[in-house]
């Protein structure tokens, strides 16, 4: 078994705004930030349209946002993990546990198959873990392999033990019921990559063997990370 540096965490920071600073009124709207973080979010809007607009998706409906950052991951766009990020804000915010986890989960299996930047790792796996504590629905066999692989990355990354997992019987029963290729396959490749660590070669060709038709169906970013 073998296990790749964990990365260094980065959060984003709440900066207060400037002294003096409140929400003003005029021609009957309120103004509740200053100019400068005014300026700020417009800027970002700017140069981040697709998460700015998942972001304001998430504000009044965050099913249909995490969808929506499924289909940004689905084509590999530069955004995908902003969106993500900001589905699991809202959802956060909101104490939909299930959907944080499974926003957290989607990154995690991103960021391990963009291997260039680990740096966002740490922070996505502390999400992860604090959403799947609270209790929650029953996931669908997708989303169930989706927080399956993210849980065996985490684990790999830290050099811990992923011996609570389910049996392979059960993962393979799930990909024969998974609905959503896109998600199947991350948390199939994910798992994959945590066998293949263990030497046990034989289960994760049993899982290669079930995914590979789903794969087929996947989106062009996720059959090209199956691909390689």
């Amino acid at each position: 078994r073998f296990a790749q540096p964990s990365p260094t965490s980065h959060d984003k920071r709440w900066v207060p705004p400037a002294q003096g600073s409140r929400p003003t009124f005029a021609s009957g709207s309120a103004i509740c930030a200053c100019s400068s973080a005014m300026r700020m979010s417009q800027a970002m809007a700017a140069s981040r349209p697709l998460s700015a607009a998942v972001a304001r998706l998430a504000a009044r409906d965050v099913p249909a946002a995490l969808e929506r950052a499924w289909r940004l991951a689905r084509h590999g766009a530069p955004e995908t993990l902003d969106a993500f990020d900001e589905v699991w804000r809202a959802a956060t915010a909101r104490r939909d546990f299930s959907i944080a986890a499974q926003a957290a989960a989607a990154a995690i299996c991103i960021l391990d198959a963009d291997y260039r930047d680990f740096r966002s790792f740490d922070t996505w796996a502390s999400r992860l873990a604090a959403a799947i504590a609270h209790p929650g629905t029953q996931n669908e066999p997708s989303v169930s392999l989706l927080l399956l692989g993210a849980r065996a990355l985490c684990a790999l990354h830290a050099a811990e033990d992923f011996d609570d997992g389910p049996g392979i019987g059960h993962v393979v029963a799930l990909l024969r019921r998974a609905d959503d290729a896109d998600k199947a396959v991350l948390g199939a490749a994910a798992l994959i990559v945590l066998l293949n660590s263990w030497r046990r070669e034989r289960e994760s060709t049993q899982i290669e063997i079930e995914a590979q038709s789903l794969a087929a169906s996947a989106g062009p970013w996720t059959a090209g990370h199956w691909l390689s």
